[in-house]
């Protein structure tokens, strides 16, 4: 997932545009400003149009793997989203990225996710036809996650090191 920063000492929301969703805000800092301004991330994905020769169907089904890849919902109400959808599909419509892991994990390290929910994220993607690993080392990751039972338990430690430099 791309992000945002939008900083300003005089800071005006009608600055963002609408189609950006705000995923964190705070006090302007480290710029020999302290607290006088505000800090906001957006996740700066704009709505997509419909691509040339892709149905309505098509459409929403893009959508829904890109929520499911982003995790911009709650796990329960993703699965309740995908249990139409077959897991076969023709083509990947969406690419997951070590970004997307990398945001998951440091949403759960700040508190917002639980293990539980990083794991049925993992599940929920894993061997779906219509989602692309942009390399084998993402695959890889989300299959440890998916299945802690036989890697490692999904905790802090964990986390960390598959944050790091040295693991990816």
């Amino acid at each position: 997932m791309a992000f945002k920063l939008w900083a300003s000492l005089k800071f005006n929301l009608q600055t963002i545009p609408s189609e950006c969703h705000i995923v964190g805000m705070g006090p302007l800092t480290g710029w020999g400003q302290s607290g006088r301004g505000v800090a906001i991330v957006t996740d700066n994905h704009p709505k997509r149009p419909r691509r040339q020769g892709e149905s309505r169907k098509d459409e929403e089904r893009r959508s829904i793997i890109r929520s499911l890849v982003e995790l911009d919902r709650p796990v329960a109400e993703l699965e309740k989203l995908l249990a139409p959808l077959p897991w076969d599909y023709p083509t990947a419509l969406v690419t997951l990225t070590y970004d997307h892991i990398r945001s998951v994990l440091l949403r759960f390290l700040a508190g917002n996710l639980e293990a539980k929910d990083v794991e049925e994220w993992a599940d929920l993607v894993e061997m779906r036809d219509d989602i692309e690993f942009a390399e084998d080392r993402t695959k890889e990751v989300v299959h440890m996650l998916s299945t802690p039972q036989i890697h490692f338990p999904i905790d802090g430690q964990l986390a960390r090191l598959l944050l790091s430099p040295i693991s990816h």
